[in-house]
């Protein structure tokens, strides 16, 4: 009996803890969750927009495909440092994360203010730099710089640029110089870098030993002259084979390679544009038959002609008949040669002494 009642007891207090938990279960409902979107914009869509903006030179077609491309983004002034900074970067990767950062970023500042990293791709500049390098025009090679750099829009910047280049050491050198143009093109308006001045080591090493090696003089100095995009004198070019060659070792045949093409970098940082004066003295051999032609004609008129078409700078007439007089009365073609050259370069000279009359 006293059993039974203890079961009872026991299966009605069971029951009705179980009924009181149901019922707490019923009264707290669970609230829906609450999905948190994704603030991370498209890495695709950002790459497709880094590349359409990059190959884009306007900056307002370019604004506008960020503006279409990212809805909130609306702030034009936004757009616009959004676009100079994706120029600024230095791979499309880079300039993709922008552009998510910028986009991820919109709902909380009004503006959109992205700093571009300053480091431009080494393997691009790599390529590019063996591209000028290789590359004897001017402004092409310029053109490469800029299609390379789209930051670098300066033309001037462009071709200070490709004259650095060419006068670095090496490819790594002239890599490095365009890694350093790329990062300074916001801070500057005009790209202005400075080659390093000294010449590779390694590079003139092997350039020793093949000229030192190679037993054709002209084939030496098309060795250097590639070796060395800055050495463009021939006279420069023979003299440097020849030292070369008689040097004691490969070493000091180096050394005298490092030191010859510093000399020429550094003239080629001065000059900004290669101006060669003239040699101001007269052809010796045109002098020569001229004077054969003046004192075998027996005209005055025709052979006061052939002075002045011989001497472009020689225009006054009265003076080419003076000339006639003293080439005929010289002693030999050799006083009378000398005598054309004298009047030659004395002309000249007057004509850069002589002033306008007011």
């Amino acid at each position: 009996m006293r059993k039974a009642i203890n079961f009872t007891a026991a299966a009605a207090l069971f029951l009705g803890i179980g009924i009181s938990v149901f019922a707490e279960t019923e009264k707290t409902k669970v609230a829906p969750a609450k999905v948190t979107a994704k603030k991370s914009f498209c890495s695709k869509s950002a790459a497709k927009l880094a590349v359409s903006v990059r190959s884009n030179k306007c900056d307002k077609s370019a604004a506008k495909l960020l503006v279409a491309g990212v809805p909130a983004l609306k702030c034009e002034k936004g757009a616009a440092t959004l676009v100079s900074s994706i120029r600024a970067a230095g791979c499309e990767k880079s300039a993709a994360a922008l552009i998510v950062k910028a986009a991820s970023g919109c709902d909380k500042a009004k503006a959109v203010k992205v700093a571009a990293k300053k480091s431009f791709c080494s393997k691009s500049a790599a390529k590019l730099a063996v591209s000028v390098r290789s590359n004897k025009c001017d402004k092409s090679a310029a053109k490469l710089l800029v299609a390379g750099v789209p930051a670098l829009k300066c033309e001037k910047g462009a071709a200070t640029l490709v004259s650095s280049i060419r006068a670095a050491g090496c490819e790594k050198s002239a890599a490095a110089l365009i890694v350093k143009a790329a990062s300074g093109c916001d801070k500057a308006k005009a790209v202005k870098v400075a080659a390093k001045k000294s010449f590779c080591s390694k590079s003139a090493a092997k350039l020793a030993v093949s000229i030192r090696s190679n037993k054709c003089d002209k084939a030496a100095a098309k060795i250097l002259t590639t070796g060395i995009p800055a050495l463009k004198c021939e006279k420069s070019v023979a003299t440097l084979v020849k030292s070369v060659r008689a040097a004691g070792c490969e070493k000091s045949a180096a050394a005298l390679i490092v030191k010859t093409a510093d000399q020429c970098a550094a003239q080629c940082d001065k000059a900004k544009a290669v101006k060669v004066a003239a040699k101001k003295s007269f052809c010796s051999q045109s002098a020569a038959k001229l004077a054969v032609s003046v004192r075998s004609n027996k005209c005055d008129k025709t052979a006061a002609k052939l002075l002045v078409t011989g001497i472009p700078a020689l225009k006054c007439e009265k003076s080419a008949a003076t000339l006639v007089k003293s080439v005929r009365a010289a002693g030999c073609e050799k006083s009378a040669a000398a005598l054309i050259v004298k009047a030659a370069d004395g002309t000249k000279k007057a004509e850069k002494k002589a002033k306008p009359a007011s």
